[in-house]
């Protein structure tokens, strides 16, 4: 059986004069012998990290995430310019859950998310595609030749004889199973996003275009209407919003652990020394990933 010191064998020192600083080993006797010197360290340590922290912030880029040195992408990087719209997208699918696209009131639905999408930030806007876009269009072959237009005409008014025009207008298209899904019943709003927000010359903030689009989806999501948001800048977002669920508990834990070393030690300096080298070493940790 293992010998378990008692009380007698390792006494309580309660005055520090009487305090052995030659006992222990030298990692010991380097902490405790300079017990001052350790916690004010820490402090300052923690002061500067914390200092840095508040200049953390979150590069995420849609460049960064594919692996550059790949040919395939590099030929893409290479011909980035010439393949605009084809790289960093999101797409916003509108489904009419009760028919299809072609009813009025759907229609006027999916021109005000469009008309909305058009305004965020870092939206290429010329490359930007859905059925109200004057980009996508019918080309058909006549007796006079090649006759085309857009899929939406100005001459669109919600009549029976304009949805009939406007089916055949997205059969001659060519954008079924693009656009336009197979069963008629949803269609997309595509929006290609550019790597810096022209207006402000920034990288575009993630986080809070996909806040914008959380409200663009509670805005137009009712009745017959559902919303589906996909693409790399709206996983980046949610993953930056989940970031304040990781803080939140991370600072509970906090909160729990020196509750339990208080009630185990019974000192505060203990248990903020602990604290301090603990938050210090999340700190490090952020910045490392960081870089």
């Amino acid at each position: 059986m293992s010998h378990v010191p008692t009380r007698d064998e390792n006494p309580v020192v309660r005055d520090l004069a009487q305090f052995d600083k030659n006992s222990g080993s030298f990692v010991e006797r380097l902490l405790f012998n300079h017990r001052l010197a350790v916690v004010t360290l820490c402090l300052l340590i923690t002061a500067l990290l914390g200092f840095q922290a508040t200049k953390l912030n979150l590069g995420a880029s849609f460049e960064k995430m594919i692996p550059a040195r790949h040919p395939y992408i590099a030929n893409y990087l290479a011909h980035k310019a010439d393949l605009a719209g084809l790289g960093n997208v999101v797409r916003i699918a509108v489904e009419n859950k009760q028919g299809t696209i072609y009813d009025a009131e759907y229609l006027e639905t999916l021109r005000k998310i469009n008309d909305d999408a058009f305004l965020l930030p870092g939206v290429d806007r010329p490359f930007m595609k859905s059925l109200w876009t004057p980009a996508v269009r019918w080309i058909g072959v006549t007796e006079d030749g090649l006759d085309g237009g857009p899929v939406i005409g100005d001459s669109y008014d919600g009549s029976p004889e304009a949805m009939r025009n406007l089916r055949a207008n997205v059969e001659r298209s060519g954008e079924i199973g693009s656009l336009v899904a197979a069963d008629a019943r949803s269609s997309i709003v595509l929006l290609p996003l550019m790597e810096r927000d022209d207006a402000t010359g920034k990288r575009i903030d993630y986080h809070q275009l996909g806040s914008q689009l959380e409200r663009l989806r509670a805005k137009y999501e009712h009745g017959n209407v559902r919303i589906h948001i996909t693409g790399f800048a709206k996983i980046v977002g949610d993953l930056i919003s989940g970031l304040k669920q990781v803080l939140l508990f991370f600072a509970l834990a906090v909160a729990i652990c020196t509750a339990v070393l208080f009630w185990y030690t019974r000192c505060w300096r203990s248990t903020l020394l602990v604290v301090f080298c603990s938050v210090v070493a999340v700190v490090w940790l952020l910045g490392v990933l960081r870089r």
